[in-house]
């Protein structure tokens, strides 16, 4: 079940975000942008009513959906910041976000490059010499931790990319 706190924290932050445009942006569900949602079950189905049409459920193919709303006419826009600056999907897991973003890659029309990133077992240590069997480096490769990216990263040409990094210092710190 969706946590009905999560959908409040993030209408009330996206009115207070988009009301500094628009003052109107304040009293609107969301901030007035539109929000696709996925098949999740809302606790307290009185706090807001989600319509059919906007519900992924509803279509033969989600990831087709969301690109179609949230980034229509990506081919033709892509080298525009401003429009990927006024664009954003919201996704709550790491896992979906990197299959819409494998999906969108695969829908642009250009040459993909691929990098990989370099895992081997530390030999330092002298402790055995099976660490090759008793840790695989494929084993590494398919982790998904939410602080590493993926093993493997696909870029095209004038396609944005994100680059994060810890805002919080305290945590940041090696003492």
């Amino acid at each position: 079940m969706t946590n009905r706190y999560c959908f409040e924290a993030l209408n009330r932050s996206l009115r207070d975000i988009l009301s500094d445009e628009d003052l109107s942006n304040a009293d609107r569900i969301f901030g007035g942008i539109t929000v696709a949602l996925g098949t999740g079950v809302i606790e307290d189905e009185s706090f807001i009513e989600i319509p059919e049409d906007l519900k992924l459920s509803q279509h033969s193919n989600p990831k087709e959906r969301i690109v179609n709303v949230a980034l229509s006419n990506l081919s033709a826009e892509i080298g525009n910041v401003d429009y990927i600056k006024e664009r954003a999907i919201l996704i709550a897991r790491n896992d979906t976000a990197h299959e819409l973003n494998d999906y969108i890659i695969q829908k642009l029309q250009s040459e993909t490059k691929t990098y990989h990133s370099s895992n081997s077992t530390c030999k330092a240590g002298g402790t055995s010499t099976d660490d090759d069997i008793l840790h695989p480096i494929e084993f590494f490769n398919s982790l998904m931790c939410s602080s590493m990216p993926k093993h493997e990263l696909q870029l095209k040409t004038r396609v944005p990319i994100m680059l994060l990094r810890n805002l919080n210092q305290l945590d940041a710190q090696w003492d």
